[in-house]
């Protein structure tokens, strides 16, 4: 059997996940490759998905696809990776498992909204994935949520989702359930809320902080620029600068690799709302009974 796992992972959570499917499909002797989108120029700076996935992706049976929870969504540049995919053909497979990593917080429309993006193109979701993993925001902060996860706490849901995975070799694609309706797990209000508010391009031109640079602490190490997983930073006379603004998505991975602290991001004034997010309090609060969770076919 053979699977092809795609990732966009700014900060290496969803990557992390990805490689445990890897690992596990390998032991069981399934043909696997993992592909990570992110920091690719072809994607960032060529604006070219559709030439990425041609190039990069193999034939495969199933497509594990998946990325982290930005403000209760999939982050978009995994949603505008999925628009790319082409129809399913001999090279790719009709069926798809989306997954997602988040911060303990709310998962929120993730895989509803990574769902509907494949059945658009031509994809069943037929298995899905959610996993509490480490905020990323909270790396520099006394209290951080979920340090170092993910973990050895969600290998046994890695395991889960691996061994109905294999179910599907020699299946007929056309006998087995769609399940995207397992996804839509949140409240109307908590869907209505999200989707009204928290715009996510909206945020990051209007609301987010700016990176600002401090080019009298920089030492042109250029961490930031590799750090960068949308590839928005460039180097002009050898200082960092954000060549275009837009295309941050507020990840805050070049502040947090900065060793010169030359690098402001005011996340801080928001900690007050992410712990009380991640405690289940808060005006979005979260309907999910589980954190981390394997969503299964009752076809397989």
């Amino acid at each position: 059997m053979k699977i092809t796992i795609i990732v966009f992972s700014p900060s290496g959570n969803t990557f992390k996940v990805g490689k445990m499917m890897e690992s596990a499909f390998k032991n069981k002797g399934a043909e696997v490759q993992i592909v990570d989108s992110t920091r690719r120029e072809m994607i960032f700076k060529q604006n070219n998905r559709a030439g990425f996935l041609d190039k990069n992706v193999s034939a495969h049976d199933v497509l594990m696809i998946g990325g982290p929870v930005y403000s209760h969504h999939m982050q978009y540049n995994l949603l505008e990776l999925i628009k790319a995919l082409p129809q399913p053909d001999e090279k790719w497979g009709s069926l798809a498992v989306p997954f997602t990593t988040f911060g303990t917080i709310s998962s929120g429309e993730a895989l509803a909204e990574a769902a509907a993006l494949l059945r658009i193109t031509g994809r069943k979701s037929v298995l899905g994935l959610k996993v509490d993993a480490y905020h990323c925001f909270t790396k520099k902060w006394d209290t951080r949520i979920n340090k170092g996860m993910p973990g050895k706490e969600a290998l046994p849901y890695i395991d889960e989702l691996v061994a109905e995975t294999l179910k599907l070799e020699g299946r007929n694609p056309d006998t087995v359930k769609d399940i995207s309706d397992l996804f839509n797990y949140q409240s109307k209000s908590a869907i209505f809320k999200s989707n009204a508010l928290l715009k996510e391009k909206r945020m990051h031109k209007y609301v987010f902080p700016k990176v600002r640079f401090d080019y009298s602490k920089c030492e042109s190490c250029k961490k930031c620029k590799k750090a960068c997983p949308v590839q928005c930073i460039e180097m002009k006379n050898e200082l960092p600068m954000q060549a275009n603004a837009n295309a941050c998505i507020h990840c805050a991975e070049c502040f947090h690799t900065c060793p010169y602290d030359a690098i402001s991001l005011n996340i801080k004034k928001y900690k007050p709302f992410l712990m009380m997010g991640a405690k289940g309090k808060g005006f979005l609060t979260s309907h999910e009974t589980k954190k981390t969770e394997v969503f299964f076919n009752s076809s397989l």
